[in-house]
């Protein structure tokens, strides 16, 4: 080894700025809040699972898909129901699990991200439910022109 490249760590700890700015120090802070809010969505679905299977069912029941295609729509359609329910349930939870003051920039941030996760989620409910539609009334408009 050449004795430049054994001092390059030295020269880039002496350029080094050392620890960041107070915001980011206080932002890295919230990290375990973050993950206290991971936690909390973790207790959930241990206990869903049981929930989840009679939920799908129920789904399953209601919508009757058949086919690969009707399959693969509804699949897509549960998914989103289920991280629909799952936030819902998450959100009615979290303020008496989690203790943080409503002034800090952490709740408005967990409240901006929970908003975006379910009207993602929303969204791609009512696609997947759009798409289950339009196939299962393609499949029934061609059993009744095979009838005809």
């Amino acid at each position: 080894m050449n004795a430049e490249f054994r001092a390059a760590p030295a020269r880039g700890a002496r350029r080094s700025s050392g620890v960041g700015p107070a915001a980011g120090s206080a932002r890295s802070a919230e990290n375990a809040r973050s993950y206290a809010d991971f936690c909390a969505l973790l207790a959930i679905t241990r206990n869903g699972p049981p929930n989840y299977e009679r939920f799908a069912a129920d789904l399953r029941q209601r919508m009757r898909p058949e086919g690969d295609l009707e399959e693969a729509a509804f699949d897509r359609l549960l998914r989103a129901a289920w991280r629909l329910r799952l936030l819902h349930q998450f959100e009615m939870r979290l303020p008496s699990s989690l203790k943080i003051s409503p002034d800090s920039g952490h709740a408005a941030r967990r409240s901006e991200r929970y908003s975006r996760y379910y009207a993602q989620d929303e969204r791609s409910f009512f696609r997947a439910l759009a798409a289950l539609r339009k196939l299962q009334a393609a499949r029934v408009g061609y059993a009744h022109a095979a009838a005809g």
